[in-house]
């Protein structure tokens, strides 16, 4: 007999291991407790920001002029969220289809077994 986990694709298999959902479109009201998304400046130019819900902006620590690899900052961020966090990630910032989900599970399950 299978395991329920058997027919979970590599980026669920990593959402459910840490018990957390992204969302791509913004909905009011949701409790994100992380976002990356992108804001203009007063003068019109794109940046980028990543920053958990109730810390203020910080130019030093959550703003991002070039398009940062934020692929790499979620798979960092990942461990750190709590059971059931809702986080909120722009497509205009990453394209979860194309993250390593594979090899985020592979090194969970390398790590579950050290």
């Amino acid at each position: 007999m299978s395991s329920p986990n058997a027919t979970l694709n590599a980026r669920e298999w990593v959402l459910m291991h840490y018990d957390v959902t992204i969302h791509t479109e913004w909905q009011e009201f949701s409790d994100y407790v992380y976002s990356i998304e992108p804001y203009f400046t007063a003068d019109g130019y794109d940046v980028y920001v990543a920053k958990w819900a109730n810390e203020s902006i910080l130019i030093e620590e959550n703003v991002y002029y070039y398009d940062h690899d934020f692929e790499q900052l979620l798979a960092d961020m990942l461990p750190n969220f709590d059971r059931g966090d809702k986080i909120y990630i722009s497509e205009d910032c990453l394209d979860l289809d194309t993250c390593e989900w594979e090899t985020w599970k592979q090194q969970i399950q390398e790590e579950e077994y050290e």
